[in-house]
């Protein structure tokens, strides 16, 4: 039901204590864990298959030869995915409390307009405002994201959470031709922006957990 797909860029000790938090507090079933790494490096793919050995090999990692980004890595690593969602990770977070992926699908499950679920505190969007309205659905509370933010973001996120491969494949490749921004909003440049803006103008929108269960650990860590 789910597949594990985490993008990382030659930050070995950001990507261990990434996983080695997942592990700890997940109390979800994981069909499939699938890592692909951006960076070229031998010495970044030797750590990586040492860090396989250590879980059992339960990890597919596909390894560029040489840097696509993580918007190509990311298309690439979702056409190995065939269950119905995909928590997407990256390798910079530290996971804090059990029952996330649970109460995501809950969200998921209930509403199909929703896209994806933010695990990050309601405090700790990057300013990205949250609407006031509180939801309940089997005992889990969230709210939603404002679906035109600031440029035009709508609340998607390559931040760690549940989407469903379906939604992806609406706009999949996500590499590929970006679109023109609407008349009047300035354009802020990522493919990131570009892809949230697109599945709003859709009726996409994203909610954030109010029990929040992740922080971002790779502040001055970008791999540029």
């Amino acid at each position: 039901m789910i597949t594990f797909v985490l993008t990382s860029c030659g930050r070995f000790m950001e990507l261990e204590n990434t996983l080695k938090s997942f592990f700890k507090f997940n109390t979800a079933n994981i069909d499939n864990y699938i890592i692909i790494e951006d960076s070229g490096c031998d010495i970044m793919r030797a750590s990586c298959l040492s860090l396989n050995e250590r879980y059992n090999n339960i990890f597919t990692f596909i390894f560029n030869e040489e840097r696509i980004g993580q918007i190509k890595s990311i298309d690439k690593a979702y056409t190995l995915v065939k269950t119905k969602y995909i928590f997407h990770c990256e390798d910079d977070w530290e996971f804090y409390r059990s029952g996330f992926v649970e109460d995501s699908i809950v969200i998921l499950e209930d509403n199909p307009e929703i896209l994806n679920v933010w695990l990050r505190k309601l405090d700790d969007t990057n300013g990205h405002t949250v609407l006031q309205n509180e939801y309940s659905v089997e005992n889990v509370q969230y709210r939603l994201l404002d679906n035109c933010w600031r440029e035009g973001w709508g609340g998607f996120s390559f931040n760690p959470g549940l989407r469903r491969l379906s939604d992806y494949k609406i706009l999949a490749p996500y590499s590929r031709t970006v679109q023109s921004f609407p008349q009047g909003r300035q354009k802020f440049y990522t493919p990131e922006l570009e892809i949230s803006i697109e599945y709003s103008n859709l009726g996409f929108y994203s909610a954030i957990l109010k029990s929040d269960a992740v922080r971002h650990t790779g502040w001055g860590k970008q791999i540029l």
